[in-house]
């Protein structure tokens, strides 16, 4: 696990993390909700305001990771693989590590997030009517938070790269013209004017209306403008990766060691062979594999203490492409996995590092 993040355990076999950049803007949601809270409900106690916030801040949330498991199940059913979904300080993210293979997996995909912040909005909406006006828990935390989920919905069907507007804009084009590579050069630089005019109008908030959400707008705009710019290099990047064999980068001749061996011993062998990873044997069936650089590794324990079962993991073939390849590293959620051959055979293991190389060299 990334230093970063905080795991919060997993919905529909998605991880559920936390980036410590989350805390600035729980700190903010959460400010803002306070001040709120005394013009809509005047007239109660600070702790009341406080209180009420947190428990808003925590529906909010909840209605970002429901908003992004919308895109993760249609992902998974599609056969998508989705790493994890990561609060962050734009808010959330899917951590979607595959392209969709079709404009209407696209399409569907890119609408089911905005469907379920709609959903989820008109169903706080139903609830505070049905509380009435004069319930404060009501209005604040249902009539409140559903309008906002509504907002969100509207906000990220915004048509630029890469919130999920600027994807069904993508889809369309790639349906119009069979070129992905078009659709999302179209859809990233629309993305880049979606940013730029947000930034603009944050601008004209701060100066002429004295606004502080100017300046929230400003930071949201340049995060979509530099975010549409590293998606457009991120698919370019995709693409190297789906031309690259993995026969051409895999480590071909791993070092194999027996399970009762100590780490520090092994850890020796791996450094005279110049090796990244160390394939664990038990009764002469490999079991395990060991990356180098893992950094949970007791140095002190038998190594079979510090590898990773095979069986957890998703082998990748030696004539499949390096895109499919990294798809299979998160899905482990492991720097290495096995290769093997045409027989289902383990010959290899391929890393991150290897993976990066493809990068550097194309």
């Amino acid at each position: 696990m990334n230093k970063r993040e905080i795991s919060l355990g997993t919905i529909l076999g998605v991880k559920i993390t936390i980036d410590i950049s989350w805390f600035w803007l729980l700190a903010v949601v959460i400010w803002s909700f306070f001040i709120t809270n005394q013009v809509v409900a005047p007239f109660q106690s600070t702790l009341f305001y406080f209180l009420i916030a947190i428990l808003q801040a925590i529906v909010f949330f909840g209605s970002v990771i429901l908003h992004e498991l919308g895109h993760s199940y249609i992902a998974l059913k599609n056969n998508i693989p989705v790493q994890k979904i990561t609060l962050f300080l734009f808010g959330g993210v899917s951590s979607i590590v595959k392209e969709p293979s079709t404009p209407r997996v696209e399409l569907v995909m890119s609408f089911a997030g905005p469907l379920m912040s709609l959903a989820v909005g008109l169903l706080f909406i139903g609830i505070s009517s049905i509380m009435g006006s004069d319930n404060f828990f009501g209005v604040l935390i249902f009539g409140f938070l559903g309008y906002i989920n509504i907002f969100l919905a509207v906000f990220n069907l915004l048509p630029g790269f890469p919130l999920d507007g600027g994807r069904i804009l993508r889809s369309f084009i790639w349906t119009k013209t069979k070129n992905i590579d078009i659709a999302t050069r179209f859809a990233t630089n629309f993305g880049q004017i979606i940013g730029w005019l947000l930034i603009l109008l944050g601008i004209f908030e701060l100066v002429f209306l004295f606004s502080l959400g100017g300046l929230w707008l400003v930071i949201i705009g340049f995060y979509i403008f530099q975010s549409a710019k590293a998606s457009y290099r991120q698919f370019k990047l995709i693409q190297i990766l789906e031309l690259s064999k993995v026969e051409a980068y895999f480590e071909s001749e791993p070092l194999v060691v027996a399970g009762d061996e100590i780490t520090t011993e092994v850890l020796r062998k791996m450094i005279l062979a110049h090796a990244k990873v160390a394939f664990v044997k038990e009764n002469d069936i490999l079991k395990g594999l060991f990356y180098l650089t893992n950094k949970n590794t007791d140095v002190l324990a038998p190594i079979r203490q510090n590898t990773k079962d095979i069986k957890k993991m998703q082998p990748i073939s030696l004539d499949d492409n390096i895109s499919k390849a990294l798809e299979s590293i998160a899905y482990s959620n492991y720097p290495a996995i096995p290769v093997t051959d045409n027989q289902g055979k383990i010959v290899g293991a391929i890393t991150i590092e290897d993976i990066d190389l493809v990068l550097k060299v194309n």
